[in-house]
């Protein structure tokens, strides 16, 4: 294990502040568009108006919102973690699997990551569209998507190495004093 370096783990939480940050605010936009375009479908439709590729596009956002929402909830721990048996652990062991798991995880991402990037790379030559009615590239939603997976990994690496710089992981993350992560 490296040995603390407090100053570099409060740049890593800065970091990773700033990139929950712009994840979340990039959720939001995303879940705002979807709020507008539903009142738009439902307004619109009153006057015997319908808009075309609402379906899609509603797609697009949502997801968007999902995937670029996913960020946000690494600095705080608001994401989901089973923990029973590491919580009866000892220590060290408790620690060892908390290595573990973050390794594994960003490993999975990164690789979702990786496989995602090339299907979007795939999408984005070829140009192939959506099947609604508006010609939207396909590579549109992908990218949304990929995007938020990109800075859930961002946020998984920066969260692991302010662990091993900072606090470590005796404990876990919930059981922090604020501010300590």
């Amino acid at each position: 294990m490296p040995a603390r370096n407090p100053q570099l783990a409060r740049l890593m939480n800065r970091i990773l502040g700033w990139v929950a940050s712009v994840s979340m605010v990039l959720a939001c936009l995303s879940l705002a568009l979807l709020v507008v375009l539903f009142l738009a479908v439902i307004g619109l439709r009153f006057a015997g108006i319908s808009v075309p590729s609402a379906d899609d596009i509603a797609g697009i956002l949502l997801g968007g919102t999902f995937a670029l929402g996913f960020a946000a909830a690494v600095p705080n721990d608001q994401h989901i973690s089973v923990d029973f048996f590491v919580n009866n652990m000892k220590p060290a062991g408790a620690a060892m699997l908390r290595i573990v798991a973050y390794i594994v995880t960003i490993g999975i991402i990164g690789y979702l990551l990786m496989g995602f990037s090339r299907i979007w790379y795939s999408a984005f030559q070829s140009g192939i569209t959506m099947l609604g009615t508006l010609p939207i590239p396909r590579a549109l939603p992908m990218g949304i998507v990929m995007t938020g997976i990109a800075m859930l990994e961002l946020a998984l690496v920066l969260r692991f190495l302010e662990r091993l710089f900072g606090p470590g992981f005796d404990q876990n993350d919930r059981d922090l004093p604020s501010g300590a992560h």
